[in-house]
């Protein structure tokens, strides 16, 4: 878990890792799931990273410990969204918005005006690029 030559905005400027590690105070208002900055360009910076405390206790099993499931049942795919474009889905995870100072689904989202979606739905902002690429329109 390292940091990334990537950049971030932060007052509508684009600033890189080592800007954030010489702006500590910063450090508190960007490092949180949702912006940018943790998610993808600086998580040893946030804190992000975790550092095992002691060697694992037990040696990893030599053989998966469950049989493989059963094959499909069917030799067509669905023709929904979803299986058509398998990496262009909503995730779980939370975003912060700043209008209403709080940590958002991809389902409030979905269910916004246009003009929500156009302020939060921006190339380059972890909302648009991972958590809520559906909602956001981020489909091929």
């Amino acid at each position: 878990c390292v940091d990334t030559d990537g950049t971030f905005f932060y007052e509508n400027v684009m600033r890189d890792c080592a800007w954030l590690v010489a702006n500590t105070a910063v450090q508190g208002l960007v490092c949180f799931q949702g912006f940018t900055a943790y998610d993808i360009t600086c998580p040893a910076t946030c804190g992000r990273c975790v550092t095992p405390t002691m060697a694992p206790s037990f040696p990893p099993t030599k053989q998966p410990t469950m049989p493989p499931t059963s094959p499909p049942t069917t030799i067509f795919p669905s023709i929904s969204p979803s299986a058509a474009f398998p990496n262009c889905l909503d995730t779980d995870g939370l975003w912060f918005y700043s209008v209403t100072d709080s940590l958002q689904t991809c389902e409030f989202l979905a269910n916004a005006d246009q003009s929500v979606r156009d302020d939060v739905c921006v190339q380059g902002f972890t909302v648009h690029d991972i958590i809520c690429k559906r909602s956001c329109g981020n489909c091929p």
